[in-house]
């Protein structure tokens, strides 16, 4: 009886705190209302929530077969655990029409990046901080300026 109370105990536990939640998003908006919910879940809403730990896993709505247009870099990543996974065979492309230097800064640490496409940018889709820790790219597309990222390279 005390095991099974004790057992009853951990996993309501877990359940309260979240554990390993994810959320979708649904719009290719490039806007942040504040709410991410099943109506509108931006991908600036998403990333809030794994920033603020309310969430552990973000994946893009099967049906968005689109491009992600930017009109400023998105928030850095700090999240210290996660899991972001575009959708599709071909991923989710993230892109700017204006004049946007660069994508995203990952600040984070033990995060998966997998199914992204990053292009149109004028230095640099992704920037990975230097203190960001087991940092995994799968399945990505970076596109950058050949002539921009080897003098990043250089400069390091």
């Amino acid at each position: 009886m005390k095991i099974q109370f004790l057992y009853w105990l951990l996993f309501g536990g877990l359940v309260v705190q979240g554990y390993s939640q994810s959320v979708t998003v649904n719009v290719l908006d490039d806007e942040d209302d504040g709410t991410c919910n099943a109506a509108h879940c931006s991908f600036r809403e998403a990333i809030q929530l794994l920033n603020e730990g309310k969430a552990t896993a973000v994946n893009f709505e099967s049906s968005l077969a689109d491009t992600l247009w930017l009109a400023q870099p998105l928030p850095d990543l700090e999240a210290r655990n996660g899991l972001i996974q575009g959708s599709g065979t071909h991923g989710v492309v993230i892109s700017t029409r204006a004049s946007v230097d660069y994508g995203w800064k990952i600040k984070g640490s033990r995060v998966t990046l997998k199914g992204l496409i990053f292009r149109g940018f004028e230095s640099y889709g992704i920037q990975i901080d230097s203190l960001a820790e087991f940092v995994i790219l799968l399945d990505n597309q970076l596109n950058y300026n050949e002539k921009e990222l080897f003098c990043e390279l250089l400069s390091q």
